[in-house]
């Protein structure tokens, strides 16, 4: 079984007779007709794929520490005001590095 993370037309056919467009959400998991699996299968068949798990972890490991760092001072920013009102007083620098 292979995942995949793919941009297609919201006007494709689902297994199920619904448009791409019908989709809940975006980001929904989804299953296509086995046409479209047959074509990706023999354009990627020929061509030198990177290791998209080792790409994966790369980018886990160097953006989501930013990301979560990024966010959790966001939040502290968010809360200056009610941190002072108990008299906690915060401040946020930010500087390049």
């Amino acid at each position: 079984k292979y995942h995949v993370i793919a941009g297609i037309a919201c006007s494709r056919k689902l297994t199920s007779g619904y448009c791409v467009s019908q989709l809940h959400k975006r980001g929904q998991q989804l299953r296509l007709s086995t046409t479209f699996a047959q074509r990706a299968q023999r354009a990627f068949a020929s061509t030198n794929l990177p290791n998209w798990g080792q790409a994966a972890e790369i980018a886990f490991q160097t953006i989501f520490p930013k990301l979560v760092l990024y966010l959790l001072l966001q939040d502290i920013e968010h809360l200056k005001d009610l941190a002072l009102s108990h008299g906690i007083d915060i401040q946020v620098s930010r500087c390049k590095i």
